[in-house]
């Protein structure tokens, strides 16, 4: 079941950057299918590795695009990709966390992640230009 779906009104009008946004919606969906109630450590670890190379690369790639166009809100834009890396490094590291709790946890991390920073903060690169 789909709980996020990509929208071509949520574009950058970049298509690697696009890209790398879709598929953050299928590891949050992905996540969501992953709802059987069974507790999954081996599944949660591999997510977050996921996310973890999904930061590495899209905002790196996000970064230096930034700096083509002359964004001129770079600092604070990668204030929130460290925040973002540093928030699932923390959720990787708690091994006192219950894998339902973690799920939980991810998709509504993840979720406002979409709502804030891609779809609200990314959309500022459209209008750079």
């Amino acid at each position: 079941m789909q709980i996020l779906q990509w929208h071509d009104d949520y574009s950058v009008n970049n298509d690697e950057l696009d890209s790398h946004h879709k598929a953050l919606f299928e590891i949050v969906n992905s996540i969501s299918d992953c709802c059987s109630g069974a507790d999954d450590q081996q599944y949660y670890a591999a997510i977050i590795a996921d996310l973890e190379q999904y930061a590495i690369c899209h905002f790196r790639s996000e970064e230096l695009y930034m700096e083509e166009i002359g964004y001129v809100d770079i600092d604070s834009h990668i204030m929130e990709h460290n925040e973002f890396e540093c928030r699932i490094a923390g959720m990787r590291d708690s091994s006192h966390c219950t894998d339902s709790a973690l799920r939980s946890e991810l998709i509504g991390f993840l979720g406002k992640w979409l709502l804030n920073h891609v779809i609200t903060e990314d959309k500022k690169l459209t209008i750079c230009f």
